[in-house]
């Protein structure tokens, strides 16, 4: 995984020329100078920008949530789980249910129970199996994808 923190910062005209000073007595050519400049420039932005977001790491008891029905299915153990399981999937592709947390899991935050308004079912289900409501978009996504107000 690459750490934005890691790589030079360019936020303003005298970093970059120190940058291009460096590279140039590396050897490098005024095309590729530009190029790394420019690079460096998006990267220091994004690196910025990374420090101003925060995304949501755990499913809360109460999200709304439904199966990441794809991610699910194209599991490597797909095929050798039980039928009941699967069907249990296929039946469910819309349906949104309420993440619960079991209190024997409750340091474990990433497994939840799921509540479709009628039943709280037994399976334990993975938070990277599931998409959250994002209700700033209204949006199902993926849990690492959504955005966190910053405290303070």
């Amino acid at each position: 995984m690459l750490h934005l923190n890691k790589l030079p910062k360019i936020r303003n005209r005298d970093e970059a020329r120190v940058f291009a000073k460096v590279l140039s007595k590396s050897g490098k050519t005024e095309k590729q100078i530009a190029d790394i400049i420019e690079l460096t420039k998006k990267t220091t932005l994004m690196y910025d920008a990374e420090l101003r977001v925060k995304f949501k790491e755990h499913i809360a008891a109460g999200d709304k949530v439904k199966l990441n029905v794809d991610k699910i299915r194209s599991h490597p153990d797909w095929d050798k789980l039980q039928d009941s399981y699967k069907e249990f999937i296929f039946e469910n592709v819309d349906t949104v249910f309420t993440a619960h947390y079991d209190d024997g899991y409750s340091d474990n935050p990433s497994l939840v129970l799921l509540d479709d308004g009628k039943l709280l079912y037994d399976w334990l289900f993975w938070d990277g199996d599931l998409l959250v409501l994002d209700e700033s978009d209204g949006q199902y996504k993926e849990l690492h994808w959504i955005e966190q107000k910053m405290e303070g």
